[in-house]
């Protein structure tokens, strides 16, 4: 399912105000909820690289593999790559 963050969304206040764009902890967020759905928790990132530039208003996609505790994270824009990242996690039932 896609996602934006609207041109008009608090996160961006202050954030580059002649070009705005969607700071990396709120990729992170939204990462975070879709995982707290499946059950997991990020306790920590071990990497993450921006590649492009999430734009206000412009339509994401969040892909996570999951391997045991460790996921790998990728946000896209059409066919576009984001940013990437790995995270380490815990489950909720641990």
């Amino acid at each position: 399912m896609a996602e934006v963050i609207p041109a008009s969304a608090a996160c961006l206040d202050g954030h580059f105000p002649d070009q705005p764009i969607v700071p990396g902890a709120i990729l992170l967020g939204y990462a975070a909820q879709y995982l707290k759905a499946e059950g997991f928790e990020i306790s920590g990132v071990s990497r993450m690289k921006f590649l492009k530039p999430l734009l206000p208003d412009q339509a994401f996609t969040i892909e996570v593999q999951i391997d045991h505790k460790s996921a790998k994270i990728m946000w896209r824009a059409d066919d576009i790559v984001l940013a990437q990242a790995r995270a380490t996690l815990h489950c909720h039932d641990d």
